[in-house]
Order: structure tokens, then C-alpha cells, then sequence
């Protein structure tokens, strides 16, 4: 199978500007020299940058730059759009934003899952001060959550287990699709709390994590 070694959100960027599976896979056997595959994507983008950037540099070795930068404009354009909705300028500090953190709930703790949320927050006019010097993931405590003056809490989703494993692997397997209630005890009074509708939005690199920015600002700014 040609695209056994791809990343499965590299191939839904291909995907999303018109290219079918099985157009995908000739054009991947194409690229194939005696019969194995000459170039298998790098797809670990920690940034949203570098997940369009990565779309970009695939799509220049599948022959599609064209329709991929008109793809990506479009995002941008939307982002764009909705930042002039929300009404705070893209400079913005981060002293004039809400202070928002993404959690997830695993076994009765809270982690704040790193590399590109904390991009999807700023894009959405928020900051996330967890991750203001670090891109990692992170348990975070009650009394940590406390001491970063959080303005807002989004509950991304649940998940049963988590390891070092799931920095680099595919933060979608992890979600468990099920109500999700938050112990009382791990979170501090008073700070609002919004439930995502679409967590693997969130945590996947495919081309609908910028509807996670959508909805960011749908629950922190225009409810």
C-alpha cells in the first residue's frame, strides 16, 4: 500500500483540496523508485505554522502547490475574518486577552496538552499563559491552575491513559467520547468552565483543527 508509511492527517490535507484516495495513491506509487516509496512525508508539526507549512511542502511533492496555497489563503482568510468579528486586533498584547487554558481529563487529573493548542487559543484572541515558554504537555495541579489567573477553562475531552508516548503520536486514539464531568476538587472556584464539541478538532493536525479557533472564539467571546 503506498501510503502505509503516511501520516493519516497529511493525508486529509490531501484530501481536502479535491484529491480522492485513489487519486492519492497514484500519484503517491508515482513517486515510488523499484517499487518502494522515495519520499514518506515528515509530518510532526508542534506549531500551527509548521502544520501549514508541512501541507505546503507536501503538497510541492505531490505536484499540488496551486491548490494547496489557495486552500490555506482561505484559512487564513477566515481567521482573519473572525478575528475583525471577535474585535481584538491580531497585535493585541497578551495582557488584553482573556486568559484561557485547554485541559483534558485523564484519570482524575488535568493535563494541558501542548504544541499547537496554545496557537489555536492565541489565534482565537486568547492567551493561554500554561504555555506562554513551553510547548509541552503538562500535568497541572489545582494550585497551579489557580496561580495562572485563568480567566476561562476549555474542557477539550477525556481521555483513560496518557504517556510520554502521546507528545509525538496520535492524540485522537486517546479522546473517549463520553460525558464528561470534572471533579469539583481539581478546579478553582469561580473560573468559567466550556465543554468542546469537537475535541478531535483540537488535538489533530488535519486540516479541521483551525475549526477549533472557530469554536475557542465561539465560547470565550461570542456567546
Amino acid at each position: 500500500m503506498p501510503l502505509s508509511g503516511w501520516h493519516p492527517d497529511a493525508i486529509s490535507w490531501v484530501q481536502t483540496i479535491g484529491i480522492s484516495s485513489e487519486d492519492l495513491i497514484r500519484l503517491a506509487t508515482d513517486l515510488n523508485v523499484d517499487g518502494h516509496l522515495s519520499v514518506v512525508p515528515d509530518w510532526n508539526p508542534q506549531t500551527l505554522k509548521q502544520i501549514s507549512t508541512s501541507a505546503l511542502q507536501l503538497s510541492k511533492l505531490l505536484g499540488l502547490t496551486g491548490p494547496m496555497m489557495k486552500k490555506l489563503a482561505e484559512l487564513e482568510v477566515s481567521l482573519f475574518q473572525l478575528r475583525e468579528k471577535i474585535g481584538i486586533d491580531r497585535k493585541a498584547p497578551p495582557g488584553a486577552l482573556p486568559r484561557v487554558s485547554a485541559l483534558i481529563l485523564v484519570q482524575n487529573r488535568l493535563l494541558a496538552p501542548g504544541k499547537w493548542v496554545s496557537d489555536v487559543l492565541d489565534r482565537a484572541a486568547c492567551f493561554d499563559p500554561i504555555h506562554a515558554t513551553t510547548r509541552d504537555s503538562m500535568f497541572v495541579t489545582p494550585s497551579e491552575i489557580a496561580a495562572f489567573r485563568l480567566d476561562h477553562i476549555v474542557i477539550i475531552g477525556a481521555c483513560d491513559a496518557w504517556s510520554s508516548e502521546a507528545q509525538t503520536g496520535d492524540w485522537q486514539h486517546l479522546l473517549v467520547q463520553k460525558p464528561i464531568e470534572i471533579p469539583t476538587a481539581l478546579l478553582p472556584d469561580g473560573i468559567p468552565i466550556h465543554t468542546s464539541t469537537s475535541p478531535t478538532n483540537w488535538l489533530r493536525s488535519a486540516p479541521d483543527v483551525f475549526h477549533a479557533v472557530h469554536e475557542a472564539a465561539e465560547l470565550i467571546h461570542l456567546n
